[in-house]
């Protein structure tokens, strides 16, 4: 059965959560090969981890641009992902 590990990381604008994100994601797909995914809604980006995202070892979702954010995240705890990820709207 594969494990799934849900990481919520919560705090003050620069102080190294999207970093150490992309630490855990990267040190998983050197074990695993498989990506991780990231929910992002503070606005900020992924600038820090872009690279991780270009290279497919991160995938990234912006929830704040979803149509109903609160919903997205809710349904982001039940391992909801969009069928496209640079469509807003896409279910």
């Amino acid at each position: 059965m594969p494990v799934k590990l849900q990481i919520c990381l919560y705090g003050p604008s620069s102080t190294g959560k999207t970093t150490a994100c992309g630490t855990l994601a990267k040190l998983v797909y050197d074990e695993t090969g498989k990506p991780s995914r990231l929910y992002s809604a503070d606005g900020g980006g992924w600038g820090t981890i872009q690279h991780l995202v270009d290279a497919g070892i991160v995938a990234a979702l912006d929830i704040g641009q979803r149509a109903y954010p609160f919903e997205a995240m809710r349904d982001a705890t039940q391992g909801a992902w969009p069928s496209d990820l640079k469509d807003p709207t896409s279910p």
